[in-house]
């Protein structure tokens, strides 16, 4: 978002009409994922074990709606196809929502 702000800045007072990157930065911030997705590293879930498990919580309409599905696959973390830490991970996360 800063080199965004900056090529606006500079561009403007040469009397360029500048670029808007703000959509590229804002997925380059996601890593071009979902932003949902993204966001459950907060509740201790690593984007790395979410993407794998997002075909089964998504599409949500918000993060109470993603929490909600996370909270309901807590008696299938088992089964799921995660190695054991991420599976401690999940258990302890869910746990904690």
């Amino acid at each position: 978002m800063a080199v965004n702000k900056i090529q606006a800045d500079v561009l403007a007072k040469e009397g360029i009409e500048p670029g808007d990157f703000s959509f590229f930065a804002e997925q380059l911030e996601n890593m071009f994922l979902d932003p949902l997705l993204t966001a459950l590293d907060e509740y201790g879930i690593p984007t790395q074990i979410s993407t794998q498990i997002k075909n089964l919580i998504l599409p949500s309409e918000h993060l109470n709606d993603l929490l909600a599905k996370l909270r309901a696959l807590a008696p299938r973390i088992e089964r799921l196809q995660l190695t054991g830490f991420e599976k401690s991970l999940m258990r302890w996360a869910v746990s904690e929502m």
